[in-house]
């Protein structure tokens, strides 16, 4: 284990565009090993891995927005322990893309109501897509919206986002309103009844589930595409004020599933500080 200081302005508000699942804009990323190995054929064989884990020993958020801002500092997740999917109620297609910069579909094109899920055997604080192509709407009938859900605390059934419960929610939209290309973000505090899925419809069991369910779409709509989608772990803070200083000097944040540190700021601002002291696991 190594205690690692970090001191750093974080201009973004959480992460943005074009740098989801890249090792751009973080304040810690895990450490990685390499093994080579020789076969008896004489050839060579490079393997890399990543290590997870670390503990956030203390910390400090310094906002220096001209206006109240919510804030907080977590963990990114490594890929495999979460995955995604697109999602239309009844049936899951998993899309290990998301889990990399490849343009992928996370809606299908024409009057399919599919939207995406975000499963992970832990319950995650935040997540963000890079959007890429926008979704389109032909304006033949009904207009699109989105909402978000997250499965119930008996894992049956879908239980809708309360407007309270975000930080910043860049995914649900009302009728009319198109996603459009850029980083879209969520941090939420998470709800005491969010519970692993038994038996949801289409849904792989085990899983805590957050849903972004699409309606009103028509024969011609043109499906989302995001290219790099990340889900982690955040101790965020409701309205921290203009140059305000949110402090915790025995934070002890353990998380084991870690491969990067980031910040949440949610108004963005170059002068927006961060400073932390990082136990590696």
């Amino acid at each position: 284990m190594a205690l690692i200081p970090i001191n750093r302005s974080y201009p973004d508000i959480l992460r943005k565009v074009g740098v989801q699942q890249t090792q751009n804009s973080l304040l810690w990323i895990a450490p990685g090993y390499r093994h080579d190995t020789v076969s008896s054929a004489g050839v060579s064989n490079r393997y890399a891995f990543a290590s997870t884990g670390a503990r956030l020993k203390a910390f400090e958020l310094h906002n220096r927005t001209a206006g109240n801002a919510n804030v907080g500092i977590g963990f990114r997740w490594a890929n495999h322990y979460w995955q995604a999917g697109r999602y239309d109620g009844t049936t899951y297609t998993r899309l290990t893309d998301l889990q990399a910069r490849t343009a992928t579909a996370i809606q299908v094109t024409g009057a399919d109501q599919t939207g995406f899920v975000i499963l992970s055997d832990r319950p995650f604080d935040w997540f963000s897509g890079d959007v890429t192509t926008s979704e389109t709407d032909d304006d033949a009938g009904g207009e699109i919206s989105h909402t978000l859900r997250f499965s119930n605390y008996a894992g049956t059934d879908w239980v809708t986002l309360n407007a309270a419960s975000p930080y910043i929610d860049n995914w649900t939209t009302a009728a009319a309103a198109e996603w459009t290309t850029g980083a879209r973000n969520f941090v939420w505090a998470r709800p005491a009844d969010w519970g692993l899925s038994t038996g949801l419809t289409g849904i792989p069991n085990g899983y805590y589930a957050l849903h972004m369910q699409s309606t009103g779409r028509q024969a011609s709509d043109v499906a989302a595409v995001v290219t790099g989608l990340e889900i982690g772990a955040m101790y965020a803070l409701d309205t921290l004020g203009t140059t305000g200083v949110w402090r915790q000097e025995t934070a002890d944040y353990d998380d084991p599933y870690a491969d990067a540190m980031v910040a949440f700021f949610g108004t963005a601002d170059a002068g927006n500080r961060v400073s932390a002291t990082l136990e590696t696991r």
